[in-house]
């Protein structure tokens, strides 16, 4: 059984999932928040094998130093299709923040936040040049398609989107269309 009213998501999150998963049958029932809404924040950094990307580890650090400032570290987690990529923000959340907001702002994969919700979620997307095409493929194909699904709803107020936009523009598929949506809500 499908629920098709969403209360979770400020709409120009949710919106994306609403038409490339569910055909547009939700019906949108929260109320847009001032500073929320969908945002890409623009990382050049490569992958590394077994997929960490080190530099949108430390995009997402320095967003969450200034996301602190207004913001309880129970507000904010980080999502990633990759263990790899959450166990290294896990290590530098811990360097930089140390065992008290560790406690509460996690990194992990989509699969551990199935069922979820943060204020704010940062989405680490990892893919660089180096990735291959079949890794790239996976994250946006098949059961990858859906670990976009559930790393794009978490977030009630604010989604943040941390990726190469040039190599997801190069590349195409749902990440492609992502991008395309971030575009599409920042501009309606």
């Amino acid at each position: 059984i499908m629920l098709k009213e969403h209360f979770r998501s400020d709409s120009r999150i949710i919106g994306f999932s609403n038409y490339f998963f569910y055909e547009k049958m939700l019906r949108i029932k929260t109320k847009d928040q001032i500073n929320g809404g969908i945002e890409w924040v623009q990382s050049t950094g490569d992958c590394m094998p077994k997929w960490s990307n080190p530099t949108e580890c430390d995009i997402i650090i320095d967003k969450i130093n200034v996301l602190l400032k207004n913001n309880e570290p129970s507000d904010i987690a980080i999502v990633t299709p990759f263990r790899k990529q959450a166990d290294l923000i896990n290590n530098k959340i811990s360097q930089k923040f140390g065992s008290e907001v560790e406690k509460d702002l996690i990194a992990g994969t989509a699969h551990s936040f199935q069922g979820d919700e943060r204020k704010i979620i940062l989405f680490s997307i990892v893919a660089g040049k180096s990735m291959p095409l079949s890794t790239y493929n996976w994250i946006h194909k098949g059961h990858g398609k859906n670990l976009i699904n559930v790393a794009t709803t978490r977030a009630r107020e604010k989604l943040y989107i941390v990726g190469d936009r040039n190599v997801i523009e190069e590349q195409g598929g749902l990440l492609k269309s992502l991008s395309e949506w971030v575009n599409h809500a920042n501009n309606r």
